[in-house]
């Protein structure tokens, strides 16, 4: 079995670091705080911006569904939350923005609408995603 290079190692681990923090916030029962929010959001646009261009099938399709869930939670906040409606408007557009992206790399990669959505739920829905 083959080494893989130690780049693509650290995309994995970052990804999976990210996905599992994601899975956590989704089992809270109340409002994760603003300040926590902002930071993943940060780091899931950082990450993205950095390796968006060496991220497979499997680990785009898991950004993509990331991006969903931080999009609906900011569009959700936002009406309630004055003091920050705009910066989870922001959040929420960028969020749009990459899903967007990551879905039309994947539909020019081959793969049609009802593919990328049934791959994305698949690949969340495993047990070991990465």
């Amino acid at each position: 079995m083959t080494e893989l290079p130690q780049e693509n190692t650290e995309i994995k681990a970052e990804l999976a670091d990210i996905c599992a923090k994601m899975r956590e916030y989704l089992k809270m029962s109340g409002l994760l705080p603003f300040s926590e929010f902002e930071g993943y959001f940060k780091r899931v646009m950082a990450f993205l911006q950095e390796q968006y261009q060496d991220l497979g099938r499997e680990q785009l399709l898991l950004c993509k569904r990331v991006c969903k869930i931080v999009r609906q939670n900011a569009q959700n906040r936002a009406p309630a939350d004055s003091l920050n409606r705009k910066k989870f408007r922001k959040m929420e557009e960028k969020c749009e923005f990459w899903a967007g992206a990551i879905e039309l790399r994947l539909f020019k990669e081959g793969m049609s609408v009802v593919e990328i959505d049934d791959a994305e739920r698949a690949v969340w829905d495993s047990p070991e995603p990465l």
